[in-house]
C-alpha cells in the first residue's frame, strides 16, 4: 500500500505537471495561512469569526472560485464583518447583493434572514466562554462543529456539521472539510482508503491519520485533495476523472478499470 507521504508527493506532482499554481491556489484558500497564524499563538477577533461563518455558508454546494475573487467586495457587503452593522442591514438585501456578485448559493436567502440569530448565538458563546476563540479551542474540532452544526446549546442556523468546519478553518483550526470531493476521492470507488462510501466522520478520520502519517499541515492536506478534485481549480479526480492525467492511477479503482 502506497504511504501517506507518497500519497501527498504524486498529488503535488500531478497537479505541478498540469500546469496547475498549487501555491497560488493553496494562498487564496487562505486556509492554510490562517492555521499558521493560529500555530504563532496569534488570536482572531469576533469579527474575523464573523467572517469565517458567513465564508463557511456562502460555501454550501457551490464553487469557491467567485468567492475568493470577490472577498473584498463580500467584506464591503457585510458591513466589514462588524456585528452592529449586520444587525441593522436589511437582511433581504444583503441577499441581493451577494447574488448580483454570483457569490450566493440557493440557500443565500435563508442564510442572510437567519444572520441576526447566528449573531446572537456566537455572542452568547463569547459570553460563556470569554472569547469565540476560547472556544473553538476547548475541545476538538470534530466536537466543536458538532455543537455548532447539530448540538442543542449553540447550534448555528443553516449550518451542518461540514459547514461548521470550513467556518473553524477560516478562523485557523486544523481541520478537514468532508465534501463530496474527499469522501469521493478515499472511497472504493476510488483510492480505496475506506470499504465504500464513507460518512463524513469517517472521512475525517481517514485523512487525520495521513495527515498524522506524512506529518503535514492536516488542512494542507484537505487543502491540497480538494484541490485535486475541484471544478476550476486541478479538476483531476472529480465526477468525471482525468485518469490519464492522474498519478495516483496505479493506486485507484477507477483508474486501473480504465
Amino acid at each position: 500500500m502506497v504511504t501517506a507521504g507518497r500519497l501527498i508527493g504524486m498529488m503535488e506532482e500531478t497537479l505541478r505537471a498540469q500546469g496547475f499554481d498549487l501555491a497560488g491556489a493553496i494562498d487564496e484558500l487562505g486556509q492554510v495561512r490562517q492555521s499558521v497564524r493560529r500555530d504563532r499563538g496569534e488570536s482572531f477577533s469576533f469579527g474575523e469569526h464573523i467572517r469565517g461563518m458567513l465564508l463557511a455558508l456562502l460555501s454550501n454546494q457551490r464553487p469557491w472560485g467567485p468567492i475568493a475573487r470577490n472577498e473584498a467586495r463580500l467584506a464591503e457587503i457585510f458591513g466589514g464583518y462588524e456585528a452592529e452593522r449586520l444587525k441593522a442591514a436589511d437582511k433581504s438585501r444583503l441577499a441581493e447583493r451577494v447574488q448580483a456578485i454570483k457569490c450566493g448559493n440557493r440557500a443565500i436567502a435563508r442564510q442572510t434572514a437567519d444572520l441576526d440569530a447566528n449573531l446572537a448565538t456566537l455572542e452568547r458563546i463569547a459570553a460563556d466562554y470569554g472569547s469565540l476563540d476560547r472556544f473553538v479551542l476547548s475541545d476538538a474540532p470534530e466536537a466543536i462543529a458538532r455543537e455548532l452544526g447539530q448540538g442543542k446549546r449553540y447550534k448555528l442556523r443553516s449550518m451542518g456539521f461540514t459547514l461548521a468546519l470550513e467556518y473553524l478553518r477560516h478562523v485557523g483550526v486544523k481541520a478537514i472539510k468532508p465534501d463530496l470531493h474527499i469522501r469521493r476521492i478515499v472511497g472504493d470507488s476510488r483510492l480505496r482508503l475506506h470499504g465504500g462510501y464513507p460518512s463524513e466522520a469517517e472521512a475525517v478520520a481517514i485523512l487525520g491519520a495521513l495527515a498524522a502519517e506524512a506529518g503535514v499541515n492536516l488542512t494542507y492536506l484537505d487543502n491540497l485533495m480538494w484541490l485535486y478534485c475541484a471544478v476550476d481549480y486541478g479538476a483531476i479526480c472529480g465526477s468525471a476523472p482525468k485518469c490519464g492525467a492522474c498519478g495516483l492511477r496505479p493506486h485507484c479503482a477507477q483508474g486501473r478499470a480504465v
